[in-house]
């Protein structure tokens, strides 16, 4: 498992991902055997710091189920792809004391990304789903000719809480911010697309369950203006698809089962995305002086929903901390200049991105899948 992925120079192959480097070792009669040793070696890149690792095979935890006779480079020494690029040949022998009796190679690629913006968004590259292998997720920047870095966002909304208008204007500011960030944020890549009726309180549930429903768009953030959260203050979140609610799938096997046929957890898929509450957003503006908020800047309340959702989309694109001082990523104070908040900072860009942080809806983040070279 694992021969013919396609990575970018410097990736570490390993855990989460949907077709981790790993090998199962059985007789003739097809039967497992356990305690053989199993050495890995790499003609280019390697293994930790070493171009060959020696593993025993036996049973490991894989997809929430369990498989038999498996050696896998992990621990301290996942393979390490390259800083340049180059074709890869894994080696791989068992052997029972001295004597190699079984020998496999396994093909690996990596391919460099010279394509900069401020934010360096997760490195997916390929689609992971079946039916559009070898198709490249449009605007991730990977060697894809732009020569920039792009998001697009596919946006559904509340009509109860704002109208399409509104949202026209609330991305005209989101995309002054996220230009701060060297982000390409043509027009084409903002699709303001459902109207719907919602209910006034939402729990979690509804919450991913409104996600998965309206989304109409692969390969794009998915984002929703709502009304507000039960037992929740805040004005936005990002929502993984790793969720009690939903099954509490784990990452390696919704990326699995997502890269070897989406339709297995097209649900879990679709339900990521990024939740704006608008009515907890207005509440809130209620609550304050208008005097104030008029002269901080917060009305026209376009400001303060461009804000919002910026932030929003900057943890998904990977940022995973508020900055207490400066830019879009700290959290709103109405008592201060609203265009404090209108830009990125340099101290929050190329942050690692945590697990649940989705730049699209596919789940395997700064990894890619066999694609068939």
């Amino acid at each position: 498992m694992g021969n013919r992925r396609v990575c970018n120079c410097g990736d570490t192959l390993k855990d989460p991902y949907a077709y981790p480097l790993m090998v199962q070792v059985t007789d003739s009669a097809g039967n497992g055997i356990n305690g053989d040793t199993v050495f890995f070696s790499a003609d280019y890149g390697k293994f930790g710091n070493s171009t060959q690792v020696g593993f025993i095979t036996n049973t490991v935890e894989y997809v929430d189920s369990t498989l038999d006779c498996i050696a896998a480079p992990s621990g301290d020494f996942p393979y390490i792809f390259p800083n340049e690029p180059h074709d890869i040949v894994i080696t791989i022998e068992a052997m029972k004391g001295t004597n190699i009796w079984a020998t496999k190679q396994v093909l690996l690629k990596c391919f460099s990304d010279p394509e900069l913006s401020g934010l360096n968004p997760p490195k997916c590259h390929e689609t992971t789903d079946t039916l559009n292998k070898n198709v490249e997720i449009p605007g991730d920047g990977y060697n894809d000719g732009t020569g920039k870095k792009t998001i697009r966002v596919e946006i559904d909304y509340d009509a109860d809480i704002v109208n399409q208008g509104l949202v026209e204007d609330f991305i005209v500011v989101t995309k002054k911010i996220l230009a701060t960030a060297r982000i390409d944020t043509a027009d084409a890549n903002f699709v303001i697309n459902d109207g719907f009726s919602g209910p006034d309180v939402l729990d979690k549930l509804t919450v991913k369950t409104l996600l998965a429903t309206y989304r109409n768009y692969r390969d794009y953030i998915h984002l929703i203006i709502g009304s507000k959260r039960e037992n929740f203050a805040g004005f936005g979140e990002v929502i993984s698809y790793v969720d009690p609610a939903w099954g509490n799938f784990s990452h390696t096997k919704c990326a699995h089962s997502a890269s070897t046929d989406s339709a297995i957890a097209q649900t879990y898929l679709d339900s990521a995305g990024i939740f704006i509450y608008g009515q907890q957003i207005e509440d809130a503006m209620a609550d304050e002086d208008w005097d104030t908020l008029y002269h901080y800047h917060w009305i026209p309340i376009d400001n303060t929903y461009g804000i919002c959702i910026a932030h929003e989309i900057g943890h998904a694109l990977g940022i995973s901390s508020h900055d207490s001082l400066v830019g879009v990523m700290r959290n709103i104070n109405f008592h201060k200049n609203a265009y404090d908040w209108m830009y990125f900072v340099d101290t929050l860009l190329n942050k690692k991105p945590p697990y649940d942080a989705m730049n699209t809806r596919d789940v395997l983040g700064i990894h890619t899948i066999d694609t068939g070279w």
